[in-house]
């Protein structure tokens, strides 16, 4: 997916099983593009295993979650980004059929993320079905928040941390959605078969 959209290098971070991904991937030579491999020791999370590339990363980069089966089109949230000056990200947000347990997300009019709305939700409050998509766009800024060594999720201890630092969100209807249940990973494989995944990119 990455490839498709002309990224030159990738960082691969894994931890349970990584020798059957660096075994499948390699180097990247067979796929047309660089891929380094990064280890955890033990188990830091979406946050903390970040924290190993803050001596290797000094521009801007993207992070998708490896749960996540999505096609989208990188370049027009690329644009969207650059667009943000003094942002310290960018973050994808949608509608998605589980927002009940998610952490929702509210905007102002310039699309600068104003609130993050932890579950379980109140529900005599009734909130936009705007849900973090785990597709962001970060400066490297953002190390200077994430602890080392430390187990630390993007979503519920580093956002909400930087949220003053002006996070930007990126609304789109373009499929990215989670397999993290049996129900979603049996609904996305559906959808692979009818081509329902690339038929919501944008640039169909």
């Amino acid at each position: 997916f990455a490839k498709k959209y002309d990224s030159e290098e990738i960082f691969i971070m894994s931890g349970y099983m990584s020798d059957v991904i660096k075994d499948y991937f390699k180097d990247g030579k067979n796929f047309n593009i660089k891929i380094n491999h990064i280890t955890e020791i033990y188990p830091l999370g979406t946050a903390g295993c970040l924290k190993q590339l803050e001596n290797i990363i000094d521009k801007r980069f993207m992070v998708f979650y490896g749960d996540i089966v999505m096609d989208f089109d990188i370049r027009s949230f690329i644009e969207f980004d650059k667009n943000q000056k003094e942002s310290i990200a960018s973050i994808i947000i949608h509608p998605n059929n589980h927002p009940y347990d998610s952490d929702l997300i509210e905007t102002d009019k310039n699309n600068k993320i104003t609130k993050i709305i932890k579950k379980p939700h109140n529900d005599n409050i009734y909130y936009k079905n705007l849900v973090n998509a785990g597709v962001y766009i970060f400066s490297p800024e953002i190390f200077k928040f994430i602890k080392e060594n430390e187990y630390q999720d993007i979503a519920s201890d580093i956002l909400p941390k930087v949220i003053d630092k002006n996070i930007y969100g990126y609304k789109t209807a373009q499929y990215i959605k989670d397999l993290g249940t049996k129900e979603r990973f049996n609904k996305i494989k559906e959808d692979f078969e009818k081509g329902n995944i690339n038929k919501f990119n944008k640039t169909n």
